[in-house]
């Protein structure tokens, strides 16, 4: 039977305590209302990154192109993590300047809004991916990897890169392309990349910063539009998307790469080489307080004090073709994704919160872990209730046993993410 007990209340452990600062579980009306309130404040609200004011010597002393390719440089080699987070802080100093500058308005470095694939967000909050050290460096090496794979197996030709949602400052790319402009690796033509952004801002951005950067021989086209309507007339050989928030949710990933793969060469790669999704149980108070307060519990691996339920998807080039789709109307979709089973839980670990816990493989060894970065941080889901009744009940909520099945969908439409239902036995 179950009990009654008290909700463990994810949304204020996440909104005060922990290692970042991460968005809490919400209806699609509760999320847009508050990209509503948001966009009616920006213009009193404290400064955004179009109007921070940036001093010091790294603005003087060195060119934004030799920032790009020392980062890059280090980030290959891969030996010193503090240096490369300060080489990204002074890269994007540097960018940032030139975004400032540049010839976007405030409307458009501003808007944000839901589109019918996920959240768009404004340019100027998508400027800071820059400085995410792992990230960008997980994804530098994997596209540097896979280039070098692909340069190795197709000698003849152009290799054709393509990178929808880049944003403004196109962070996992640029600084690569910098780095082999300055070091002359992959001639004119050899390396042809066409980026996409839906948003105008981010397509001026990149525009003003591929001039810049010197990089224009590399670029085959900077598009403004969505990436799930963009159609090829040629193939493209490597495929660069990372449009996804912590649980793999409100962002565009899953339908961009649904779109996009089919017009891939059949030699072509895709980076990441692998999402992998898992659904586990934790305390709360445990996961997201007390584990960042206590050194030597934060050493500790992170399956210490959680309970792995299994893997709810795992997206690659090959398994995205794989995927079923319920469409339950118009503009209302869902992937089917596994089911998982729910153990035996002992009553002394008290209630138990489920988390999507996100892994991202950018190519051979690279890869993003828990915690490294916003996109790899668990994300709560405070309305699966699992041995116990709650004492605020709210519409939604998923009362479940141990011994239950847990049945995972994926939305399409409007935010992205994952439905937990009850599964069959």
């Amino acid at each position: 039977m179950m009990e009654k007990d008290t909700r463990q209340n994810g949304e204020l452990i996440l909104a005060q305590s922990g290692p970042a600062t991460l968005l809490s579980p919400m209806d699609s009306m509760a999320e847009l209302n508050r990209l509503l309130r948001e966009q009616l404040a920006q213009d009193d609200a404290s400064p955004t990154p179009s109007s921070v004011v940036v001093t010091g010597p790294s603005q003087t002393t060195v060119s934004v192109s030799d920032c790009a390719t020392e980062v890059v440089t280090s980030m290959l080699l891969a030996n010193d993590d503090k240096k490369v987070q300060i080489q990204l802080q002074q890269l994007f100093e540097k960018l940032l300047v030139i975004y400032q500058q540049a010839d976007i308005s405030i409307a458009d470095r501003k808007r944000q809004y839901i589109a019918a694939h996920g959240l768009v967000m404004a340019p100027d909050q998508c400027v800071t991916t820059q400085t995410d050290t792992h990230r960008v460096q997980a994804f530098i090496r994997g596209i540097d990897a896979a280039l070098t794979k692909l340069d190795r197996e197709q000698p003849e030709g152009s290799l054709r890169l393509l990178y929808p949602a880049c944003g403004p400052f196109a962070p996992l790319l640029l600084p690569l392309l910098t780095y082999y402009r300055v070091n002359e690796r992959f001639g004119r033509q050899r390396l042809q990349v066409t980026l996409i952004d839906m948003q105008p801002g981010a397509v001026a951005s990149l525009q003003t910063l591929v001039q810049e950067l010197q990089i224009e021989s590399f670029i085959e086209s900077i598009l403004c539009m969505d990436g799930c309507d963009y159609y090829s007339e040629r193939p493209f050989d490597l495929l660069v998307v990372e449009a996804m928030q912590h649980g793999f949710s409100r962002e565009g990933h899953l339908p961009l790469v649904q779109h996009l793969v089919s017009q891939l060469s059949p030699h072509g790669l895709m980076i990441p080489a692998r999402v992998l999704i898992t659904a586990q149980l934790a305390v709360g108070q445990y996961e997201f307080i007390e584990r960042w307060r206590n050194r030597s519990a934060n050493e500790l691996p992170l399956s210490v004090e959680r309970i792995e339920l299994g893997e709810i998807l795992s997206l690659t080039k090959e398994s995205v073709s794989q995927l079923q789709t319920l469409n339950l109307g118009i503009d209302s979709s869902l992937v089917t994704c596994n089911q998982v089973t729910i153990p035996i839980i002992a009553a002394d670990l008290g209630p138990q919160l489920l988390l999507v816990c996100t892994q991202v493989f950018t190519f051979g060894l690279d890869k993003v872990d828990e915690y490294q970065s916003g996109i790899t941080h668990p994300l709560p889901d405070s309305q699966v209730c699992i041995n116990f009744t709650p004492s605020d009940p709210k519409a939604g909520d998923l009362l479940l046993e141990s011994g239950d099945q847990i049945k995972f969908y994926y939305r399409l439409n409007g935010l992205p993410g994952f439905l937990a239902t009850k599964g069959n036995a």
